[in-house]
C-alpha cells in the first residue's frame, strides 16, 4: 500500500511563461463540396478513427464522404449507386471502430452500409424487404446494431460476416420498438390498439422470452442500463402516464410509478428515471426522479407553469443535462438526487422541437455542444456547457455572428494527436447548405490521454501520472500525481505545447519545456497542485506532460534508469486547459 502523497511547494513561473505562447484559436470553416453546383447537404455524420464520415450530394443519390477537419482532408470515400430514386439514410450507429447506416432506395431496396473508414473497408449488405414492410431500428448503445424487417430480426457487428437474421415467428409479427441489450434485445409489440407486450430476444439462438403486457394508448421504451429497459405508458382516456421496468427474465415486467397526465419520454441517469410531472395550476411542472430498483420517487425541482417540452443534451460524468422550455429556457444538470440537481436560466430562446437529439447536441469530454435558435429567425448560435452557468458560453464563429439557418449537428471528432473539431451541416447565403467545420481545441477541459508510451529500467517500476480535478482557469488547482519513484527520490514534470521526441535508449517527449520539480515521499509519490490564472489567454492551450524520476543504484542491487541510465519516464499525456 502506498503512503500518503507528498505535496511540495511549487514555483510555476516557467509553466506560465510556456502558456503565454498560446496558439491562435481557429475559426469556423465552410467547405464547399460541390463548387458552383448548388448545395451538398452533408448529413448522417458518424465520428470514426479521427475522421467524420457523412453523406453528401443531391437530396437523392448521396454518396459517402470523409473529413479530417480540413479542406485537403475532405474527400468522397465511396460512390453509391442507388438507382433513379437514390438512397435515403434511415438510421446510423457506431459499433466499436465501425460505422453502420441503414439505407433505403425505392419501396423494396433496403440495405446496410458498413464502413471502417476506408474505401476498401466499406461495403453494403442487402436486406429482403416487402413492398409494405415496417422497419424498426434498435435504440440504445450496443455491440451490435439491430433492426426488424417484416418478421425477421437482423443484427450486425459492422462486418458482412457478422450480419445475419433470425425469424421472429408468429408471436412477434412486427416490432413497434427495439432496444439493444448487448447481443440480445428488447422488443415492444402491440397486440391491440390499447396494449403493449414486451419480449427479450437472443438472435443467435432465436430464443424469445415474454416479459409481460401493459395497457396503454401510447408507449415508449428506452435503455435503462445493462439487462433492463424503462417503459413509459400513457392512457389518453384516464389520462395518466405510468412507468414500467423490465429485465430479460420471463414475467419480469413491473409497474414502477405514475408520473403525471402528459405523455412523456423519460430519461435515465445513475439508476434513476428522470421525468417531468405536471402538478397543475399554479405550480406547473416538476422534475422528478424514480429509483429503478425500489420505485421510490423524489421531487428534484419545480419548473413553474407553462412548461411544454424538454430536450436531452447529453451526459457529463453520467449526469443528465437537458434544456427545458420556459420563459426563459432552463438548463438543468442532475444525477437523480436533490443535492445533485442544479439549474439556471438560459439567456436566449432555444427551439429543438423539429430536430432529433443527435441534431441538437454533441459531446466533447466534460463539455456538451448544442445549438440555439434566437427568436423566430432560424439563425442559430453554437454554445458549450459543462452543466453550470459559469461553464456555459456562446461560441462565436466569426465577426458576423450567427452561423445561419437550418443547422443539423453532425459529429465531434476527438483524437489524441489532432485538434478536436465539430463537423455539421448549415446553410450559408453564398455556398448554400454545405459542410461547416469548427475548431474546438479550446473546449475539452478534461482530456487527459496517453499519447506516447514511457519506459523503465531493469527491475524498476515505471512511473505513472494521474490527473485529479479539471485543468480549468481560476483559483482552484488541478493536480498531477506521480507514483513509482524511489523513496525520497527526485521527480520532475516536463511540459510542452508540441511533441518533440528525443530518443536515447528511451524517448523523452516534450522539449520546449518548463520543469516542475519535487522530492518523492517515503512511498515514492508526489503531488503537483497547479493553478492556472483566470486569464482567457490561457484557455484552449493543449499541453503535453511527462514525468521523469531519478534512480539511485543501491549497492548490490542496481536499478539503472531507462533513459541515460539515471531516469525512468512515464507515459506522455495530452491535456487541454478550459474555462
Amino acid at each position: 500500500m502506498r503512503s500518503p502523497i507528498h505535496k511540495p511547494h511549487l514555483a510555476c513561473l516557467g509553466l506560465l511563461l510556456l502558456l503565454s505562447n498560446k496558439p491562435a484559436t481557429a475559426q469556423s470553416t465552410i467547405i464547399d463540396l460541390n463548387p458552383g453546383g448548388g448545395s451538398s447537404f452533408p448529413d448522417a455524420f458518424v465520428a470514426l478513427r479521427g475522421q467524420a464520415l457523412f453523406f453528401s450530394g443531391p437530396l437523392l443519390g448521396a454518396d459517402l464522404w470523409t473529413t479530417d477537419g480540413t479542406a485537403a482532408g475532405t474527400r468522397q470515400l465511396v460512390q453509391l449507386d442507388g438507382g433513379p430514386s437514390g438512397y435515403s439514410q434511415l438510421a446510423r450507429a457506431r459499433i466499436g471502430q465501425r460505422a453502420v447506416w441503414l439505407l433505403a432506395s425505392g419501396p423494396t431496396d433496403l440495405r446496410l452500409l458498413l464502413s471502417d473508414g476506408t474505401a476498401a473497408g466499406t461495403t453494403t449488405v442487402p436486406i429482403a424487404r416487402a413492398l409494405d414492410s415496417t422497419v424498426r431500428w434498435a435504440e440504445g448503445a450496443s455491440s451490435h446494431a439491430l433492426l426488424t424487417v417484416d418478421s425477421k430480426l437482423w443484427w450486425t457487428d459492422g462486418t458482412p460476416a457478422g450480419t445475419t437474421s433470425v425469424e421472429l415467428g408468429p408471436d412477434i409479427p412486427s416490432a413497434d420498438m427495439l432496444v439493444a441489450d448487448g447481443e440480445s434485445c428488447f422488443v415492444l409489440t402491440r397486440p391491440s390498439t390499447n396494449s403493449s407486450r414486451v419480449w427479450h430476444v437472443t438472435p443467435a439462438s432465436g430464443r424469445k422470452t415474454l416479459l409481460g403486457d401493459f395497457p396503454n394508448d401510447w408507449s415508449r421504451m428506452i435503455e435503462a442500463g445493462p439487462g433492463r429497459v424503462l417503459l413509459s405508458a400513457h392512457s389518453y382516456t384516464l389520462p395518466t402516464t405510468r412507468l414500467y421496468v423490465a429485465g430479460p427474465s420471463a414475467g419480469s415486467l413491473r409497474s414502477l410509478a405514475q408520473v403525471g397526465e402528459t405523455p412523456i419520454a423519460p430519461l435515465v441517469a445513475h439508476g434513476y428515471a428522470i421525468a417531468l410531472s405536471e402538478e397543475g395550476f399554479p405550480n406547473g411542472t416538476s422534475l422528478r426522479s424514480i429509483d429503478l430498483d425500489t420505485g421510490s420517487t423524489q421531487r428534484l425541482a419545480g419548473l413553474g407553469p407553462m412548461q411544454r417540452w424538454s430536450v436531452d443534451l447529453g451526459r457529463i460524468d453520467g449526469d443528465l443535462v437537458l434544456v427545458h422550455d420556459s420563459e426563459p429556457p432552463v438548463l438543468i444538470r442532475t444525477d437523480g438526487t436533490v443535492a445533485g440537481t442544479s439549474m439556471f436560466d438560459f439567456p436566449v430562446d432555444v427551439d429543438f422541437r423539429t430536430f432529433s437529439n443527435s441534431e441538437v447536441s454533441a459531446s466533447l469530454g466534460d463539455t456538451l455542444l448544442f445549438r440555439s435558435v434566437t427568436g423566430f429567425s432560424n439563425e442559430f448560435d453554437l454554445w458549450a456547457t459543462d452543466g453550470t452557468a459559469a461553464g456555459t458560453r456562446r461560441l462565436a464563429p466569426d465577426t458576423t455572428g450567427q452561423y445561419g439557418p437550418f443547422p443539423r449537428f453532425g459529429a465531434v471528432v476527438h483524437d489524441a494527436d489532432r485538434r478536436p473539431f465539430a463537423a455539421f451541416q448549415c446553410k450559408e447565403n453564398t455556398f448554400g447548405t454545405e459542410l461547416w467545420i469548427i475548431d474546438l481545441a479550446d473546449l475539452d477541459a478534461t482530456a487527459f490521454e496517453s499519447v506516447r508510451p514511457g519506459c523503465a529500467g531493469i527491475a524498476a517500476e515505471q512511473p505513472t501520472v494521474d490527473l485529479r480535478g479539471a485543468p480549468r482557469l481560476g483559483t482552484q488547482p488541478f493536480h498531477l500525481q506521480v507514483q513509482g519513484a524511489d523513496p525520497f527520490g527526485a521527480i520532475g514534470l516536463a511540459f510542452g505545447t508540441a511533441l518533440r521526441p528525443v530518443s536515447i535508449d528511451c524517448t523523452l517527449q516534450p522539449l520546449d519545456f518548463a520543469i516542475l520539480q519535487a522530492a518523492a515521499d517515503s512511498g515514492g509519490n508526489a503531488d503537483f497542485p497547479i493553478r492556472i490564472p483566470n486569464d482567457p489567454a490561457y484557455a484552449g492551450v493543449r499541453l503535453y506532460v511527462q514525468a521523469g524520476v531519478g534512480r539511485s543504484p543501491t549497492p548490490g542491487a542496481p536499478t539503472p534508469g531507462a533513459w541515460l541510465g539515471v531516469i525512468d519516464l512515464s507515459d506522455c499525456f495530452a491535456l487541454t486547459l478550459g474555462f
